[in-house]
């Protein structure tokens, strides 16, 4: 891959040569326009230190949260992905300046359900990068409400805290808008599944 050049010494009065445009931005050679957030392993004995960097120009991270309860009451279709909602502090929409050496997602949330949480349990939550639903991770909604009565359970809440590694190895991201997040499925019917506080991280590595 290209390096970080050397900049020649240039004295006043010297003509500058026509080529010098090319030391600041050429994506085919040594170039400055590396600065852009594409310096890698093959630069680490160039000539720059750490001042040198652009700030956020190798890595970049944020954060998206919920506190409010968010209830999913009725599908319209019972089809598995057909009806999954989008949860709102769980989601997010990242722009990558260009293709990243792996994005870290991480995520934590408290899930309430009313149904029982056995091998016929339906109504799940899954994380989901660009349409695509992961299965491997997934997490199944416990019955927070007593089956006698009416009242409800927290401590039958369940809460997750996951994290997930997009690289070429799993789920590679390119240059671009990318979505990334969770979101619930329930079958029709009387049941209700509910998100309350709730957190999306993430952590770009270029």
């Amino acid at each position: 891959m290209p390096i970080l050049p050397a900049f020649p010494a240039y004295a006043v009065g010297d003509t500058l040569p026509p080529e010098l445009g090319d030391r600041f931005y050429d994506p085919a050679a040594d170039s400055f326009e590396l600065l852009d957030g594409k310096l890698d392993s093959d630069n680490l004995t160039s000539r720059i230190s750490r001042g040198s960097v652009r700030p956020r120009s190798l890595i970049e991270f944020g954060t998206v949260a919920g506190t409010g309860a968010f209830d999913v009451l009725e599908n319209l279709v019972d089809s598995e992905y057909e009806t999954l909602h989008k949860i709102p502090g769980l989601c997010t929409r990242l722009y990558l300046k260009s293709t990243p050496k792996l994005v870290l997602v991480t995520w934590g949330t408290n899930m309430a359900g009313d149904e029982n949480l056995d091998l016929d349990a339906t109504i799940f939550t899954k994380l989901f990068i660009d349409g695509v639903y992961v299965d491997s991770h997934k997490r199944y909604m416990a019955d927070s409400y007593d089956n006698v009565t009416p009242k409800r359970r927290p401590s039958r809440d369940r809460l997750w805290s996951g994290a997930y590694v997009c690289h070429e190895d799993t789920i590679a991201l390119g240059k671009g808008w990318h979505d990334i997040g969770l979101a619930v499925y329930k079958p029709s019917g009387p049941n209700q599944a509910r998100h309350r506080i709730r957190r999306l991280n993430w952590v770009i590595f270029y």
